[in-house]
């Protein structure tokens, strides 16, 4: 996988979430008016900045924002599936996405700081393509989603319910199991995500790892429609892919070395 392909990958993916992000949040406005509709004033608002710029994110510029944002999406992924990705469509979506920054917080499936920083890292990408730049950004992405996912398993570890498995039991939705297969379970989601950096070693276990992580995300897309997540990791996937072949190969010449 050499560079571009990875930030075609990663670009194509991340833009699908966008996408789905917005035919999402259009279809809640329209099914739940209040959401689109109930103006966010001074009790909310704190910032003297945000409060100028409430005729973005309240009714109807919300409604013209979000449609925006459909069409930016569908602009990039055109753009993605001549291999050639938009900058002007990213800073588009990218500046869309702050504009009404103030209103996604308060929606599902809206706002995801990973999302905004995968989205930077293609545009810089695309903007300077200079080789250290690049996998410098694609550092920057795999760092990014290891640490999260040892955040994630931290949080879990304070957890008693991951830990004795009730919150497992809410995921599977069913009672069937066993107390100790369902404490199994919750360590074993806990361990993968403490030890996904440990796919950087070796290719093979990077495949392992990410195989794991779809599955797992896929899930609970599917079986709860926690979609957020599932395309703005899996488009890290890419990058941790790309660096897991190069401290593979690292290591391995360094043992040949050794040896």
């Amino acid at each position: 996988m050499n560079i571009e392909f990875t930030f075609i990958v990663i670009s194509a993916i991340i833009t699908l979430g966008v996408i789905q992000a917005s035919i999402e949040n259009i279809l809640l406005f329209s099914y739940l008016p209040a959401l689109s509709n109930y103006p966010l004033n001074e009790g909310i608002l704190k910032s003297r900045l945000a409060k100028k710029f409430s005729f973005l994110y309240n009714y109807p510029g919300i409604w013209v924002l979000s449609i925006l944002r459909l069409i930016s999406g569908l602009w990039l992924l055109g753009s993605i599936l001549f291999f050639k990705i938009s900058a002007l469509a990213i800073v588009t979506v990218l500046v869309i996405d702050l504009l009404g920054l103030v209103r996604w917080k308060y929606l599902p499936n809206s706002d995801l700081p990973m999302r905004r920083f995968i989205l930077t890292g293609v545009l810089t990408y695309v903007l300077f393509d200079v080789v250290f730049i690049s996998n410098f950004i694609l550092i920057a992405i795999t760092y990014l989603l290891c640490v999260t996912y040892l955040a994630t398993a931290y949080n879990k570890l304070k957890d008693k319910n991951w830990k004795n498995g009730k919150t497992i039991i809410f995921f599977l939705n069913s009672q069937k199991q066993s107390n100790l297969s369902l404490k199994w379970l919750g360590y074993g989601v806990i361990l993968f995500q403490l030890g996904f950096f440990i796919g950087l070693m070796k290719v093979e276990l990077a495949i392992l790892f990410m195989a794991i992580g779809f599955i797992f995300h896929f899930y609970l897309y599917v079986k709860h429609e926690i979609n957020f997540f599932f395309w703005t990791f899996l488009a890290a996937y890419p990058a941790y892919y790309y660096i897991a072949q190069y401290t593979s190969d690292m290591i391995d010449k360094n043992l040949t070395n050794f040896l």
